[in-house]
């Protein structure tokens, strides 16, 4: 979205004002807001609404309920772009109020319009449709105008929010026609620029990049260094994967411009592009730094949550890829969680658990895999089905306003039904027959065109009937797939209990068999030894009763031997044996 800028439609409006009012402090209301738009300018936002505080303090005193109006619409423009939304959507309350009391269908269009553009940055891009084309058919619309072309360009973006491709395209060219009519360069480069977007959502990257060459040619003669870093960076993107080398021509201007502006959004915008071309080139650590200074800027000033948690997202993508320890890589997905937890983001939520589910089967860990993924898929159903009951609410809607037409239509016709049978009657009274033969041909012609809207309103009552039919069909299948999934958690938890039971019965057995054999080991060693033992004391035994006997022997030997000491030979052969016996038994 560009800023409205007021002040050519302000001074257009000028001489209409100095007729009710003294020209000195409607001169001093038109300074002040000049100079708190060339303030805002300049980036100095806080000085800016002072000063266009104090204009609308002034122009209250004036009493001149339009000149009232216009300044708030300054002070709402400086607030969107702020996105301080709440505080500016009591602006365009207030301001619509004034307008209707002063009676300037110009201002109520342009409340309406910034209506729409809050809506529009508060995520609800139906609401912001409805405004945006409110505001083209309540006063818009009647003549080429720089707030016509933003609301054409900004109900582009919001078809586009909406993922009507084709919309966004048709209102974007609109909004280029008027911009070149009014021969507006920086217009007409912001339309070329968000056309070359849509080329890009599309696919088509050779035509986003020849409508981002157009819009920067325009932009660098606006010089508009702001805008020109966000096409650089817009045409960076565009050429990866077609020319790594332009994309990195355009990055470094992208950053080289973006330093310049030193604001937040495009300093973001850079290091965000920056981070892209270097995992391109696997340059993961590289990418890992730039998403650092990301979450850096976007952690110190806290004006872009949602994009703080994509942002988290991504870093634990890139600590994953460089090896980092886990638990640095699923802090950032807590981190990333709490974050749009906290502020109902469920398209993050429902991507973070998808991330988290991936990772974790990458680690192994198939049961928070498992739960993640369940948490994935609940919240992408969530989704379904709120854009399913905003489709619903938009056709019941529709179908309300065309009932009511469709009625004042009927009566309508039935009262011109009413008069052409007069005429009619007059006609045949009057002996005109091809007046009355005419009157009778436009009186079927009515009836059969109140039969047909009759017959549209009933395809649009059968129509919404089918939506309201699926969109229940859809609850009830959501809650299905979340008892399949308890279902599914329960049968792995008992799935879980009977493999640890049957693990721990295996090492039971398994200990229990150990014992056994152990103790059967013991048993076979303690009869061995007890052969052995029993085996000893019987060799013993013996070895006593031999031995016994054999000294016995000797003794006998001995004295027979000293008997016969008188025969030698005798002698000799009783000692002999009684040597050999004691050989024997050593």
């Amino acid at each position: 979205m560009r800023p409205i800028r007021l002040f050519t439609s302000f001074l257009l409006l000028l001489p209409c004002l100095l007729r009710a009012q003294p020209a000195d402090d409607h001169m001093q209301v038109r300074k002040m807001t000049l100079q708190a738009e060339t303030l805002f300018e300049k980036g100095n936002q806080d000085s800016a609404y002072a000063v266009i505080t104090q204009a609308i303090s002034l122009a209250k005193r004036n009493g001149n309920k339009a000149e009232i109006g216009w300044a708030m619409v300054s002070a709402s423009d400086m607030l969107i772009q702020q996105r301080k939304l709440n505080t500016a959507e009591i602006f365009t309350e207030q301001c619509s109020r004034y307008a209707m009391q002063a009676g300037d269908s110009m201002l109520a269009a342009v409340a309406m319009l910034q209506t729409g553009q809050i809506s529009m940055y508060n995520d609800d891009p139906d609401k912001a449709i409805l405004a945006f084309d409110k505001c083209i058919k309540v006063g818009l619309g009647r003549k080429p105008s720089i707030y016509l072309a933003t609301a054409y360009n900004d109900l582009g973006f919001a078809w586009g929010m909406k993922g009507e491709l084709v919309r966004k395209s048709q209102f974007m060219h609109k909004a280029l026609e008027v911009y070149q009519l009014l021969k507006d360069d920086a217009g007409i480069a912001q339309a070329l620029n968000n056309l070359s977007s849509v080329y890009y959502e599309i696919g088509n990257k050779e035509k986003a990049i020849e409508y981002a060459k157009q819009s920067l040619e325009y932009r660098e003669k606006t010089g508009d260094i702001e805008r020109i870093a966000l096409t650089c960076c817009n045409l960076c993107q565009y050429y990866l994967g077609i020319n790594i080398d332009e994309a990195e021509k355009y990055r470094a201007l992208c950053e080289k411009y973006a330093k310049q502006t030193g604001t937040e959004p495009r300093l973001i915008h850079s290091y965000i592009t920056s981070g892209l071309v270097a995992n391109a080139l696997k340059k993961n650590k590289e990418a890992f730094d730039y998403e650092l200074k990301v979450i850096g800027l976007l952690e110190k000033s806290g004006s872009n949550p949602r994009t703080l948690a994509r942002r988290y997202i991504a870093a634990a993508f890139y600590t994953e890829q460089l090896k980092y320890d886990t638990a640095i890589t699923n802090e950032y997905f807590t981190k990333s969680l709490m974050m749009s937890g906290k502020n109902g983001d469920k398209i993050n939520l429902r991507d973070a658990y998808l991330y988290i589910s991936d990772f974790n089967y990458r680690q192994k860990n198939y049961i928070g895999a498992y739960t993640h993924y369940k948490k994935y898929i609940l919240y992408r159903d969530s989704l379904q089905n709120a854009e399913k009951e905003e489709q619903i609410a938009e056709l019941e809607s529709q179908y309300e306003a065309n009932q009511k037409d469709n009625e004042i239509a009927r009566l309508n016709n039935e009262r011109k039904i009413r008069l052409l049978e007069i005429e009619k009657q007059k006609a045949i009274i009057a002996g005109n027959t091809a007046t009355a033969l005419q009157k009778q041909n436009e009186i079927d012609l009515l009836s059969k065109t109140r039969e047909l809207q009759e017959a549209q309103l009933k395809q649009q009552a059968e129509e919404l009937e089918k939506q309201q039919l699926l969109a229940t069909t859809n609850a009830q299948q959501l809650q299905l797939t979340e008892k399949e999934n308890l279902l599914n958690a329960k049968q792995l938890r008992n799935q879980k209990n009977v493999r640890n039971l049957l693990l721990a019965s295996i090492v039971l057995f398994t200990l229990l068999g150990f014992t056994w054999f152990n103790r059967y080991q013991l048993k076979r060693k303690l009869e061995q030894q007890k052969s052995i033992l029993a085996m000893r004391n019987t060799i013993s035994r013996d070895l006593h009763d031999d031995i016994g006997a054999s000294l016995s022997n000797i003794n006998i030997l001995n004295e027979l031997a000293r008997r016969s000491i008188g025969q030698p030979d005798k002698s000799r052969e009783y000692l002999t044996k009684a040597s050999e016996d004691i050989q024997r038994i050593r």
